[in-house]
């Protein structure tokens, strides 16, 4: 099986960083492998928001977006840039070594697209959000975008963001989806600017962390909502009603995170516009000035990659390869998260074992050196709630490998040999012991595994099975509401 570090060798490499030949007729063959095998029942998705038949995703202002990024990137002075910061890359640490050298192209066009949408989002006369982060490429409404991402973007999260002017009022109105809703809805504020990340994080220590930057986080279970799931938050000005978060002058960044436990659940409906201004039509989006985002693009982009580079070695201070952090209480207590450095060699794996203590979501993920995950609609490199084998007691026991152990929660490195994995636990009841969240860690010999008892395994069968359903689900998100 070609594993997604060599995908930079493909003849149909895109210009932000994704590969999809290769990639999307494997996912087809499985897709169709399942469905001619199993009876799978179709999401019913809802409606955009503006009355569209298709995904919640699909706005017309994301689809603008997206086709505004694709031919952004046919600017001839964006490629020599990034010619300049691959050599740049190539010269550190992590550039000098065998995965992180493998790695750079595709990483370069990960950022390179993130940077782009946050251009997007931010210079623009009315606010919107933006899905402008997903390291699984996406082909949907005629065209085929390649992989967007920072660091340690979960694939269980849609992430939406809206860049607003802080000495401005607005109104954000949504509606979260009362029959298969996602597991956490989590809503923040940061008076930063995230076309320069710099400026979201605290640098001081090395503990990085957007606590000094957080004017306001909550989530859905601090919303008031109605009978059919509908809200309304307003921000900046005086509050007009029960959901409300107050600016400070500035650039704000606005976030807004669906935390699926099952890729089928729905992310809510989104909106937003200033107060006291009209919102455009979705039938005449904001026409951008392409020129001097272009301009923008060119200016930030050395900072925005040098930025998010340096990053992983900063990262819960610093992770020495095989070694795992404890679990930290997220910003605000909106739940958990730990970090994982693996560094293998020949024959060696990772074993962790978590307990949930009753979280809504909890997730493992995993991410090349750059800390830009691989494609996970492709291969097993992330699990949630919905995808894993309990051990009996209620834990869950994790195999970290390059090659597949025949275990049930087996994380791919894709042919990696090095590293960073992140484990979220969200939606934790008051009362959870945290000490019980991470409840074993080391390294093994792929071969002990044989004599392990107790480890929930697969067949190859199941395992095919297991990893056609992923391809299936993760679509699921782009997908109309009826087809």
């Amino acid at each position: 099986m070609k594993r997604s570090s060599d995908f930079r060798s493909d003849s149909s490499v895109m210009p932000g960083g994704g590969s999809f030949s290769m990639e999307r007729r494997r996912a087809l063959s499985l897709m169709g492998t399942v469905l001619a095998s199993t009876s799978l029942a179709a999401p019913a998705w809802g409606s955009a928001v503006g009355g569209s038949c298709g995904p919640v995703l699909a706005t017309p202002d994301q689809l603008a977006a997206e086709r505004a990024l694709l031919e952004l990137l046919k600017n001839p002075e964006l490629a020599k840039v990034q010619a300049e910061l691959k050599a740049m890359l190539a010269a550190s640490r992590i550039g000098k070594t065998r995965d992180g050298a493998a790695t750079i192209d595709r990483a370069i066009g990960q950022w390179t697209n993130s940077l782009i949408f946050g251009e997007l989002g931010k210079h623009r006369k009315s606010p919107t959000f933006l899905w402008g982060t997903d390291d699984t490429p996406r082909s949907w409404f005629g065209h085929e975008l390649g992989g967007v991402g920072t660091s340690g973007d979960n694939p269980d999260a849609i992430y939406r963001t809206a860049s607003l002017d802080g000495s401005k009022s607005y109104e954000v109105t949504g509606r979260i989806d009362r029959d298969n809703p996602a597991a956490q809805l989590v809503i923040q504020a940061d008076r930063a600017d995230k076309t320069q990340p710099a400026s979201m994080m605290d640098m001081e220590s090395r503990r990085p962390s957007i606590v000094s930057a957080t004017l306001a986080l909550m989530t859905d279970r601090d919303l008031a909502l109605a009978p059919d799931g509908s809200f309304r938050i307003t921000l900046g000005g005086k509050a007009d009603g029960p959901n409300h978060i107050d600016l400070k002058p500035g650039v704000v960044v606005l976030g807004m995170r669906d935390m699926l436990s099952d890729w089928h659940q729905r992310p809510a409906e989104l909106a937003i516009r200033e107060r006291g201004v009209a919102p455009l039509s979705d039938a005449e989006p904001e026409q951008l000035d392409l020129d001097a985002i272009a301009r923008h693009t060119l200016a930030d982009l050395p900072d925005y990659v040098g930025f998010w580079s340096r990053f992983p070695e900063v990262w819960f201070g610093g992770l020495e390869p095989n070694s795992i952090s404890a679990p930290r209480p997220r910003n605000k207590g909106w739940g958990y998260v730990a970090g994982l450095h693996f560094a293998l060699q020949p024959g060696e794996a990772i074993l962790v074992t978590t307990g949930s203590e009753g979280a809504a979501y909890t997730g493992f993920q995993l991410c090349d050196p750059w800390m830009i995950a691989p494609d996970a609609s492709l291969y097993q490199v992330c699990l949630n709630l919905s995808q894993v084998a309990p051990n009996p007691d209620g834990s869950i026991t994790y195999v970290i490998s390059p090659s597949d152990p025949g275990v049930a929660n087996w994380l791919d490195t894709t042919g990696l040999a090095a590293g960073l994995c992140v484990i979220r636990w969200q939606g934790v009841p008051s009362g959870a012991k945290a000490e019980m969240l991470l409840q074993d860690f080391r390294v093994i010999q792929l071969a002990d595994l044989e004599s392990m008892p107790g480890i929930p395994r697969v067949t190859p069968e199941q395992r095919r099975k297991q990893l056609a359903r992923r391809a299936i689900g993760y679509t699921a998100r782009t997908r109309a509401a009826r087809w």
